[in-house]
């Protein structure tokens, strides 16, 4: 019986550490996402229609996104650590009406072979 109260007990241990080092609810500050930057310097174009739901982006590309008639302009140079997020967190207020995810692939100048 002790074996199993100790087993029991670990167990929910192990489950509460897991929990609390996941957190997954915590999003990745701003900063670590990139910084806007002005329409000029940009080298790729990605227009948002309604229907758009998401857009693939590799790391340390500088993308001008049209919706309608606005513009606003992206350089990802983000964390490493960041693989997707939601485009909403840093466009300006009102430039977009609905979810738009942005898939991040790794800049290939810093994989290693």
């Amino acid at each position: 019986m002790c074996h199993l109260i100790r087993n029991v007990t670990l167990a929910a241990l192990t489950a509460a550490i897991l929990a609390a080092c996941a957190n997954p609810g915590e999003l990745p500050p701003v900063k670590l996402l990139g910084q806007q930057v002005d329409d000029a310097a940009a080298t790729q174009v990605v227009i948002i229609h309604p229907q758009t739901r998401w857009t693939n982006i590799e790391s340390g590309q500088i993308v001008r996104f049209i919706s309608g008639n606005r513009t606003f302009t992206w350089a990802f140079d983000n964390s490493q650590d960041v693989s997707s997020f939601d485009l909403n967190r840093v466009t300006p207020p009102g430039f977009l009406d609905h979810r738009v995810t942005v898939y991040l692939t790794p800049d290939p100048k810093y994989i290693r072979d």
